[in-house]
């Protein structure tokens, strides 16, 4: 490895497919992790979007926009990075792949980039039924494999990632209280008419058709029967896409419309609110397999976000989730994706107000601080650091 760079800085060169402003798990990592200013300076390739003006203007750092979409969009966008790469090539770079479903646009020069080109993984992507060829290439040929849990580790190391080559840097936690520290207390609960003697439960996600994984579903199924076991609760669920309407059917149809409320999207201020103002964070997301893939959470952001809070996370030991939550240290995670199991588990934590406190308390402790920004930023650096003196 020693000799691949050349004396002076080394610049980041970053290929992106999820990247702001649109949004989402991936989108947030990449923007966080080289968004900060810490690194040099840095290069990012993303597709065009609606809006995206406005924040590379902010990002500090150059963005490159080439066109994409579904389908032969995307054919096209692969075909614009394989034509912008070999300027770049001769460059004192270190490359960062972000998605490995950009695999064929750089494994045609992964012998110009031995030494020189990071892998970064999350889950889904690694199973494309129609890329495994080239998803192999790229992550036996990377210099550093970098994944955001031991279940993407895993995914990774099944299709040819190098064990002593394979680290782990999960997302951080803590933006939104970074942002929002103090939130009132009180303002969830009297906007939503949540009585003070109710458990409140709290989701977020994307309510999407595509995204049915993360058990909508079977949240309102485990409401069902804590209703039926005369639990005085309210759980609420935050957040926007194609499917609002078709959980606000369900919610109605079972009866459960006093205990679920499905209240579409929220503003970062009213959703920390939310977080401060809850008794329990939960989202059963499980795992499914589907024509696309594997269909899972690759670690799962929000459940740190809630603990930031001070509030314990409940959620289903699938995917990268045991990775967000530590079982009973900063929550709760459930065997399996069973209706009753976590009603049984939601109950359990109903009933023990000191076990939410010490979930909650260690799960803020571990939120600002090994699980924070800060921290993931840390690693990257040292990652950089170790490749451009060692390889």
């Amino acid at each position: 490895m020693k000799g691949r760079f050349g004396p002076g800085e080394i610049s980041q060169v970053v290929g992106a497919i999820d990247f702001p402003p649109s949004t989402g798990g991936i989108q947030q990592y990449v923007s966080r992790m080289w968004g900060d200013g810490t690194v040099g300076a840095v290069t990012v390739f993303a597709p065009r979007a609606v809006g995206s003006e406005r924040f590379d203007a902010a990002f500090p750092g150059t963005v490159k926009r080439f066109a994409s979409g579904p389908g032969i969009g995307f054919a096209r966008y692969l075909s614009r990075i394989i034509t912008e790469l070999p300027r770049w090539l001769p460059g004192n770079h270190l490359f960062h792949v972000t998605n490995v479903l950009l695999a064929p646009a750089f494994v045609p020069y992964l012998p110009l980039l031995r030494g020189r080109l990071v892998a970064w993984t999350h889950a889904l992507e690694m199973t494309h039924p129609k890329l495994q060829v080239p998803i192999s290439l790229l992550l036996r040929g990377a210099v550093r494999v970098v994944t955001v849990s031991e279940y993407s580790r895993g995914l990774a190391l099944e299709r040819g990632a190098r064990a002593e080559r394979t680290l782990t840097i999960s997302a951080g936690g803590d933006d939104l209280y970074r942002r929002f520290e103090n939130p009132s207390r009180t303002a969830f609960r009297a906007r939503l008419g949540i009585a003070s003697d109710e458990f409140a439960i709290l989701t977020t996600g994307r309510l999407s058709s595509i995204n049915r994984y993360k058990g909508y579903d079977r949240a309102i199924q485990v409401a069902e029967l804590l209703m039926k076991r005369r639990r005085r609760f309210r759980w609420v669920v935050i957040g926007g896409g194609d499917d609002l309407e078709f959980y606000r059917t369900n919610v109605t149809r079972t009866g459960l419309g006093t205990y679920m409320q499905f209240a579409g999207e929220a503003s970062d201020e009213q959703l920390a609110e939310a977080y401060a103002g809850c008794d329990l964070f939960a989202l059963l997301s499980r795992e499914e397999k589907t024509e696309k893939g594997i269909m899972a959470e690759g670690y799962g952001i929000v459940y740190v976000e809630a603990n930031s809070y001070g509030k314990p996370a409940l959620g289903l030991r699938y995917g990268g989730v045991p990775d967000a939550i530590i079982h009973e240290r900063t929550g709760v995670l459930v065997d399996r994706d069973d209706a009753t199991l976590i009603a049984d588990a939601i109950e359990r934590l109903i009933v023990d107000d000191s076990a939410r406190a010490r979930y909650g308390e260690e799960g803020r402790r571990r939120a600002l601080a090994e699980a924070s920004w800060g921290a993931a930023r840390q690693r990257m650096r040292d990652l950089i650091a170790d490749i451009s003196s060692h390889g």
